[in-house]
């Protein structure tokens, strides 16, 4: 096997962060389950809906992939995550989380392989219970509210009608690199897909990395 290509022979867990129920639906903290939405179709998997979890299995280019949904609010993500991972063996190379980011412009994409919780209480739950941030994640950008309004607010609105088209694609764009990211590794998936959507207005650059 190619050096930095995942075993394709063991399965992958891709688990998008978000909180249950209709008034949450569409809103920027719901960006991890819209993701796993659309994998879902893409792998043509069945819902099993567990305590505490939603779970669905398929393959893709010849690798089982497990998609999941925490449905017990973003803050508590991490106890149904460790105890799936658990259940079917799961090591934490084999994770890839997708949440939303503050510090991304709406329709930015940065994957990387680890890295601190940069404030999100879903990531800072998972590293808790899971007791390592050696796991990928998927960042999608939602942008920083405007002066004034609170960060809590902020997250659990929708975007403006003028960006729900951006948003629109940058899931989809998302969801195309978290299946390249099972065949082919974060590195290859991050070359591929990090940053700005592909024509967007946006000509400014990514920031540098840093650790969150």
């Amino acid at each position: 096997m190619p050096t930095g290509l995942p075993d394709r022979s063991k399965p992958c867990v891709i688990a998008g962060l978000g909180n249950p129920g209709d008034s949450y639906v569409g809103t920027r903290h719901n960006l991890g389950f819209e993701v796993i939405d659309l994998l879902a179709q893409q792998i043509k998997g069945k819902i099993q809906q567990l305590p505490h979890l939603n779970s669905w299995q398929g393959r893709w280019k010849g690798r089982v992939v497990h998609l999941l949904q925490p449905m017990t609010y973003m803050n508590r993500s991490g106890a149904p995550v460790k105890s799936y991972l658990r259940s079917m063996g799961g090591e934490l190379r084999d994770l890839m989380v997708v949440v939303d980011d503050l510090d991304l412009e709406p329709g930015t994409i940065r994957l990387r392989p680890k890295g601190s919780a940069g404030g999100h209480r879903g990531l800072e739950d998972l590293i808790e219970h899971l007791g390592s941030s050696n796991y990928s994640r998927c960042r999608l950008g939602i942008g920083r509210p405007a002066s004034g309004v609170a960060v809590e607010e902020f997250v659990l609105q929708r975007p403006p009608e003028a960006q729900i088209e951006l948003f629109q694609q940058m899931k989809k764009r998302a969801a195309e690199s978290l299946l390249c990211w099972a065949v082919e590794g974060v590195k290859n998936a991050a070359l591929r897909y990090n940053g700005p959507l592909p024509g967007s207005d946006s000509d400014s650059e990514i920031p540098a990395d840093k650790e969150n």
